[in-house]
């Protein structure tokens, strides 16, 4: 869960209104801008002024855009720990394998967050890209990340955030998410169906650290018609799990 801030900057905060309002847009007029973070067309100006001066804005016309200075820092930030480095080539063999998506994901602030997915099964079209955080109760990511938390850290993030309803499928009631996170942490495999988007069924392991720390889940995605029966529920479990131990050898080694 995000901190709060006891004593957040103003024009800080608008700073920021501003470059997620462009993320949003990918590119907008000055006006849309002021629009959207409901101040002055000016106010904006001179933050656009100032970010385009820092090299983080560019413009072109009459819109302005995130510079590619964000990809940048974005691959920064992936690098924090090793496990994108050691998880991406075993992700790639994964989904080159199964021709299915293969998501690497960590647990920042109570959410799942998209460190690195493959783009094997050019069929498959997500909203979530890499950087992006979902909640953690509805993917078998985030699922198979949980039951390898303390249960009071996973209460508190279940207190903070709740259990929203995605499909019909999603898991909303406490009691159930505590009997599907035992069972998860015996079997060490976590199943989403449907629970996400309609459609859609994902199979995860987590991968932990040589100290036993949770550093993130490995998941596999796929059409709910071709996920099924043994497939679903025997084979690609094991090759999630022999590809979560891979990454666990790899990153002993480090």
């Amino acid at each position: 869960m995000q901190p709060k801030a006891k004593n957040p900057v103003k024009s800080d905060m608008m700073l920021f209104d501003i470059l997620e309002a462009l993320e949003s847009a990918k590119e907008a007029r000055l006006t849309e801008i002021a629009d959207q973070v409901r101040t002055t067309k000016s106010t904006v100006h001179n933050h656009l002024n100032t970010l385009r001066e820092r090299g983080y804005v560019v413009k072109q016309g009459q819109k302005y855009s995130l510079s590619y200075r964000f990809l940048k820092m974005g691959e920064q930030s992936r690098y924090r720990t090793p496990l994108y480095e050691f998880a991406r080539p075993v992700a790639d063999e994964l989904s080159h394998e199964e021709n299915l998506l293969v998501n690497i994901c960590v647990e920042e602030n109570g959410k799942s967050v998209h460190l690195y997915r493959t783009k094997e099964n050019s069929e498959l079209r997500f909203s979530t890209q890499a950087g992006e955080a979902t909640y953690m109760h509805c993917v078998s990511v985030g699922k198979a990340i949980l039951s390898q938390l303390p249960r009071e850290r996973v209460n508190n993030i279940v207190s903070h955030y709740g259990l929203p309803s995605r499909t019909k499928n999603t898991i909303t009631n406490k009691n159930a998410l505590r009997e599907e996170l035992d069972s998860v942490e015996d079997a060490g495999v976590a199943f989403d169906n449907e629970e996400y988007a309609e459609g859609l069924c994902c199979v995860a392991s987590p991968i932990a650290g040589t100290d036993g720390s949770i550093l993130g889940g490995i998941s596999i995605t796929g059409p709910a018609t071709d996920l099924t029966g043994e497939y679903y529920r025997k084979d690609l479990p094991s090759k999630v799990q022999r590809a979560a131990n891979i990454i666990e050898l790899n990153l002993n080694k480090y």
